[in-house]
């Protein structure tokens, strides 16, 4: 046997669909955080238009909605390292030979 003779494969068939799975997830978060965007910007709108008195509530709902971006912009960068480590599993699932061996 010489150095790079493939050994044997692990099954990945589950490890294909939890990263299938994990690419979904991130698409519902990047969508969410479109959706969230566009609550930001049509608060900031509806802000410049409210009285002095509704401002301040325009203010707190402003700010939840970015702690809210914050949030999922985090998921979103915790999900792409879990889909990276779930293509390099994948692209490491032969074994092959380190050594030449009679």
């Amino acid at each position: 046997m010489q150095p790079g003779t493939p050994l044997f494969r692990y099954d990945t068939e589950e490890m294909q669909l939890t990263l299938e799975q994990a690419e979904l997830d991130l698409e519902g978060i990047s969508n969410q955080i479109s959706t969230l965007k566009n609550q930001l910007s049509d608060l900031e709108k509806e802000k410049k238009k409210a009285s002095k008195d509704e401002q301040y509530s325009y203010t707190v709902q402003i700010q939840s909605v970015e702690l809210q971006i914050k949030n999922e912009e985090y998921n979103s960068t915790v999900k792409k390292s879990e889909i990276d480590k779930l293509k390099a599993s994948l692209e490491n699932a032969e074994v092959y030979s380190e050594v030449e061996a009679w």
